[in-house]
């Protein structure tokens, strides 16, 4: 085949590029003057940002099975993390099952976090982080990219194991070419790319590593409501790991610093992903959408890690670019109306002339661009118990929270305050827009017969008691290559 022939179908072909807990605001061209992201820059340049994107259970399993399904965490009943259990998705209804039954060639690439490790919940192929590390002892290539000893979950910054050639983000880029380049080229192609960072560790080899070491960062915010909040709920889930002040501000920066490196990284490693692509001729018919599964505290409000309704860990990075072909008015086009990642599926199985499933929550991606759904609401949840911890609803601009442990509110405007260091919840000059979002969203609780929505108001528990977790366990995500769970970073 020609290169200059990306496809012998007239359907379009989508390559789905997700990274694993990059924050919203970590995008050059989004107004991070400190990042260095060329390559997202140009996506953005020449394509669609949902600059109000959010994930509704900010946790990597609940986030990935929503991309797979269209249907929210709490709809499927698993707004929390089970890396022990099968996704609650019909495995026939899947974004890849469905376009392989339209003959779409589906490929997987990184990081899926499904369970069993090799299910491949309608995907032709997958190519898993454990493929990576196999590679490398079978090849003897050297020491692998857990030779550092940290954790999956440990933050503390740290030189990669291993040469920016040959680290996990640079072999994802590798396979996806790989893919590319030995697809069945008489079929169109659906190719989720899943890089494993800027997740923790925070390991960037060089230059990453030393990219933003005499660069000026944002330092790390912290809300007029946290010292009193009873919940410490900044940081529910890493509570264990990264008790409140246990890093210096100087070593926040360093670890802030390796996390955006971490991301360089990635966007440098697009590079060479486009360029092939470009030479293959794809841009004439392939559609790309860049986004996360969620984002990252990182040192804001006392903590780290996601699982908390926060725009640190809600909101996120989200872009689509379009063929060349389509309408020019999309160019550059920044578009404020919430979107999610359910949002995935039913825009890609419509552009692809497939049915959508009727039970999806989300909406076509290219109708919230086009106006078409200019005042949505998007609410999120994330918990364990009968009752989540946290519920939330945001227009875009408004954040609502309520916090079942204690029964705490929060309101936020975040279009002057982005990073929600100031609760708005007791300012009667904003009870109009506050009484209009906690409607909305006990509606929405009451209609799908959520306990914490009672025909009174909201359910509480507890009397502003500090996480019950389980205290004694250990959550720093020690382990070797060995681990049998897609979680290798």
């Amino acid at each position: 085949m020609a290169e200059s022939d990306a496809s012998m179908s007239p359907k379009p072909n989508f390559l789905l590029i997700t990274t694993d807990q990059q924050r919203f605001d970590t995008i050059r061209s989004h107004g991070a003057t400190h990042m260095r992201t060329p390559h997202l820059d140009d996506l953005v340049r020449r394509g669609i940002s949902f600059r109000a994107a959010e994930a509704t259970c900010p946790m990597c399993v609940p986030s990935r099975a929503s991309i797979m399904s269209g249907r929210s965490a709490l709809s499927d009943g698993h707004p929390w993390m089970d890396m022990g259990a099968p996704l609650t998705i019909d495995p026939e209804q899947s974004l890849p099952a469905i376009l392989g039954r339209a003959g779409y060639h589906t490929q997987a690439v990184g990081k899926m976090h499904f369970w069993p490790l090799r299910a491949r919940y309608g995907f032709d192929h997958m190519r898993l982080p454990h493929d990576y590390m196999r590679a490398r002892r079978r090849w003897q290539a050297g020491p692998d990219s857990l030779r550092h000893g940290l954790g999956q979950n440990e933050v503390m910054p740290c030189l990669a194991s291993v040469d920016q050639n040959e680290t996990i983000t640079a072999w994802t880029v590798d396979e996806t070419i790989d893919f590319l380049e030995t697809r069945d080229d008489t079929a169109p192609f659906f190719c989720w790319t899943s890089f494993t960072k800027p997740h923790p560790p925070f390991d960037p080899p060089e230059p990453y590593y030393s990219m933003y070491k005499h660069v000026d960062i944002p330092d790390v915010v912290n809300g007029d409501w946290v010292k009193d909040h009873p919940n410490k709920i900044a940081h529910i889930y890493d509570e264990r790991t990264h008790p409140r002040d246990a890093y210096s501000p100087e070593l926040t920066r360093d670890i802030r610093k390796a996390y955006y490196g971490l991301i360089s990284e990635i966007d440098f490693q697009l590079g060479r992903l486009f360029g092939r692509m470009n030479e293959m001729g794809f841009q004439e018919n392939t559609w790309i959408i860049f986004t996360t599964d969620h984002g990252e505290m990182l040192g804001d409000h006392g903590g780290f890690g996601k699982g908390v309704a926060h725009s640190q860990a809600c909101r996120i990075p989200f872009i689509v670019l379009p063929p060349w072909h389509t309408p020019e008015h999309w160019d550059g086009l920044e578009c404020q109306t919430p979107v999610m990642l359910e949002d995935i599926a039913p825009t890609i199985l419509q552009l692809a002339g497939c049915e959508v499933p009727k039970n999806v929550d989300g909406i076509n991606l290219l109708d919230v661009a086009d106006g078409k759904h200019d005042r949505r609401m998007v609410d999120g949840c994330w918990g364990n118990g009968e009752l989540a911890d946290q519920h939330w609803i945001t227009d875009g601009r408004w954040r609502y929270v309520f916090t079942t442990n204690g029964g705490v509110e929060h309101f936020f405007d975040e279009a002057s305050d982005p990073l929600d260091i100031h609760n708005l919840a007791h300012d009667t000059s904003v009870s109009a827009d506050l009484n209009r979002l906690r409607d909305e969203l006990h509606r929405r609780r009451r209609a799908s017969n959520h306990p914490v929505a009672t025909e009174k108001g909201w359910a509480s528990h507890g009397e502003g008691l500090p996480y019950a977790g389980e205290e004694r366990a250990n959550n720093l995500g020690l382990h070797t290559w060995n681990f049998p769970k897609d979680v290798l970073h």
